[in-house]
């Protein structure tokens, strides 16, 4: 499976099917698709500390760490982080090789503008 670009949440499930000696169509149909996206959340806060996510002089101190590369020549690593009740931070990438293909910057570009599309519509929906 490596060199695949497997979602590691289906590589997990393989993983315990074929320990328990299961077959799945599923994860056959599943593992059969090509996947250039690779997605990981990085947790910002993994133990607990005397202060908070939210508050405002801790806020603009976080910094985006963390990336997910690209596992195929055409496709896309995104990494993102939940940062407390207002923010998210993205890391988008490409595989240099599939210049002409891709484009993290314009990839990017669509998250923004998704994001910017969800907000509009749930303020609208908090009005009515």
């Amino acid at each position: 499976m490596a060199g695949q670009g497997v979602d590691r949440h289906l590589f997990a499930l393989y993983v315990v099917c074929k320990g328990l000696g299961q077959d799945s169509e599923f994860l056959k149909k599943a593992l059969g698709y090509p996947w250039t996206l690779s997605t990981s959340q990085q947790p910002i806060q993994q133990i607990p500390k005397p202060w908070s996510l939210d508050d405002p002089v801790v806020k603009p101190q976080i910094p985006l760490a963390g990336g997910f590369m690209a596992v195929a020549d055409d496709g896309y690593g995104v990494s993102y982080q939940v940062v407390g009740q207002s923010r998210l931070h993205f890391h988008v990438s490409s595989a240099k090789k599939s210049a002409g293909k891709t484009d993290a910057i314009r990839f990017a570009g669509h998250i923004q503008q998704v994001l910017s599309d969800w907000k509009a519509i749930i303020d609208e929906a908090g009005q009515n």
